[in-house]
């Protein structure tokens, strides 16, 4: 037959074709598995039978005699990421080994700051010994307590997720026994497998697992495991200037703006950097337009973050009768507090531009309360991580020193003139040459005379 192949010893031939010789190292090849440890080849291989294949591997792996008496496991677990139906989620970890009845229950921690997250911390070694092969079997599960129970555990109880870990296959691993020497166990981010259809995702296990002899457990204490300290940013704006703001005030604005921050993570000395910050104020415009080259800093923001917003606030300024509300607009920047985080990069949004909205407030004058548009604010947006960027790239509030990261320059439009201060407290000046450039400065220094007199400094 043409397909007719003949061999003989360990060399064959086939017909149409050179002859080939089977090597020792070929041999050596076919006869294991890639990737596995030459022993287990050698239970497995060596053998001429399934049986006395079955009775080594037994023996080696089984056998009490070739066993430590008891194994110490460190179980370090880190976080979570919970994903649930329920919106409310208070986690909760338990524990089991083999077949024991008894589980631990660990809640997160960090108090009742970690209740209702998604996220749970727990940086907790749970250190016990077990016997191999009985206690073998690690499940870990993740739940939620339903009825918002927890200094006491009470309430009705559902599964997120779990994971299950083979200990006795960790412990006849050199891999894993090489790492544990060398203190490189890695971090392993197990899935949380639910109860549902096709095995639901519940989310993440961050955590890793030590094993080693309990005789020899004592020279080797495990690792000190406390939660990092949290990456904390700096937010920095830069009020540039304002277009179309309402007037409110017969027939100008004092505009001025406030920038505050809503963020339970901001942890800056509020005294130096307020969750409040306002502008200087633009006097006197009569079309809305103002200038103001303004810096607002928030330092300390550590993260992550539950929520971040940013109000811009504006305002028509008086310093006698109160300031008066035109309108307002909020941005959501949790995203980008996410980003540097994540990536350890300056986020820099150069020309940023909001419009204020009339949220029904009564604003006085003659300006109708309608829900709309009062004006915009373009501005600049710079996050930093506190620790390098901002470190490094130092800058004052408002336009304080340091003044830079950008440098800002004062603007004159609003501030120097007297028209711009005194027009909305007396009158508008007629046109009189050179008598009505001089003429606010006569009429101050008559309103100062009259006051010193009525103190009798004169």
């Amino acid at each position: 037959m043409s397909g007719e192949r003949r061999m003989t010893g360990a060399v064959g031939r086939v017909r149409g074709t050179r002859s080939y010789r089977i090597s020792a190292h070929d041999r050596r090849q076919l006869s294991s598995s890639y990737g596995v440890h030459e022993e287990l080849d050698r239970l497995i291989f060596g053998p001429d039978s399934v049986e006395e294949a079955t009775q080594n591997l037994f023996k080696r792996y089984k056998d009490q005699a070739n066993l430590p008496s008891r194994v110490r496991v460190r179980i370090y677990l880190m976080k979570a990421v919970c994903i649930f139906s329920e919106k409310l989620v208070n986690p909760f970890l338990s524990l089991r080994l083999g077949q024991d009845a008894d589980q631990a229950r660990l809640k997160p921690r960090g108090g009742e700051g970690q209740q209702n997250h998604s996220m749970p911390s727990f940086y907790h070694v749970e250190e016990r010994d077990i016997q191999l092969p009985q206690q073998g079997r690690l499940q870990l599960d993740m739940s939620h307590l339903a009825d918002g129970g927890f200094d006491g555990f009470v309430g009705r109880e559902q599964l997120i997720g779990s994971t299950v870990v083979d200990l006795e296959d960790r412990w006849h691993s050199a891999n894993l026994t090489q790492a544990t020497l060398r203190k490189r166990v890695p971090v392993e981010h197990r899935p949380l497998i639910g109860s549902g259809a096709a095995g639901k995702n519940g989310g993440s296990l961050e955590m890793r697992i030590e094993m080693l002899d309990s005789v020899k457990a004592s020279d080797e204490p495990a690792a000190n495991l406390a939660k990092p300290a949290p990456t904390k940013l700096e937010v920095r704006f830069v009020i540039r200037t304002t277009t179309g703001v309402r007037i409110v005030d017969g027939e100008h604005t004092d505009v001025k703006i406030v920038v505050e921050l809503e963020c339970d993570e901001y942890l800056a000395d509020q005294s130096l950097y307020p969750k409040s910050q306002a502008t200087d104020t633009h006097h006197n415009s009569r079309t809305g337009d103002a200038i103001f080259n303004w810096r607002v800093v928030f330092p300390q923001i550590a993260m992550p973050t539950t929520g971040c917003n940013v109000h811009f606030k504006v305002y028509d300024s008086n310093s006698i009768v109160g300031d008066t509300f035109i309108g307002e607009v909020v941005i959501d920047i949790r995203r980008h507090l996410s980003k540097v985080s994540r990536d350890l990069d300056m986020l820099v949004i150069e020309k940023g531009e909001l419009a204020f909205k009339d949220d029904g407030r009564s604003i006085g004058g003659d300006a109708k309360d309608e829900v709309g548009d009062v004006g915009k604010v373009q501005f600049e947006m710079h996050v930093l991580t506190q620790s390098e960027d901002a470190a490094q790239k130092l800058a004052g509030v408002g336009r304080e020193e340091p003044n830079c990261y950008p440098q800002l320059a004062a603007p004159v439009d609003g501030r120097t003139m007297w028209g711009d201060v005194l027009a909305p407290l007396v009158w508008e000046w007629p046109t009189m040459g050179l008598f009505g450039r001089v003429a606010p400065l006569i009429v101050f220094g008559l309103l100062c005379l009259m006051f010193f007199r009525w103190l009798d400094l004169v």
